[in-house]
């Protein structure tokens, strides 16, 4: 967190934090940028209208084990900006722009270069198609038959 609200100091576009956190954690990250915009946990209504206005979408995790919120951020078409940690480059492969944990240059670079682009079409589709509800499904039951469950 510490890492995107520094880097969001250095971009010239409003950036948020959203989902819940800690008061004194809220107030240590406005020391350092009093611009950030904390929603708080959002609806999931008001999240996609976040997300559909969105250009960048930045999980900077250490460890990660599945970025589901990434894929909703990809499907909605945001240039992901993520570290190479856990499940990020599953979810986000070729899409992303990459930068090291804590690395605050390093991510205000790839903000502006994700700002820069847009999301094809076709990749949307794909992340919306590939982890859609009934794509899990599928591997469920197939998981399922093939252990003699179902």
């Amino acid at each position: 967190i510490e890492t995107y609200v520094l880097a969001a100091r250095e971009i010239d576009h409003p950036c948020y934090l959203v989902g819940s956190y800690d008061p004194a954690l809220k107030q240590e990250m406005l020391k350092l940028n009093s611009d950030i915009i904390f929603t708080g946990k959002l609806n999931h209504n008001d999240l996609m209208k976040l997300l559909l206005s969105s250009r960048v979408y930045c999980q900077l995790s250490f460890r990660e084990s599945f970025g589901i919120a990434l894929a909703e951020a990809i499907a909605c078409g945001c240039n992901p900006v993520v570290t190479d940690n856990g499940a990020l480059p599953e979810v986000a492969g070729d899409l992303a722009e990459y930068v090291d944990y804590g690395d605050v240059p390093g991510t205000v670079l790839a903000i502006r270069k994700a700002l820069t682009k847009e999301l094809p079409a076709q990749d949307i589709i794909m992340i919306r198609n590939r982890f859609s509800l009934s794509a899990h499904e599928q591997i469920l039951v197939s998981t399922l038959r093939g252990i003699n469950v179902l």
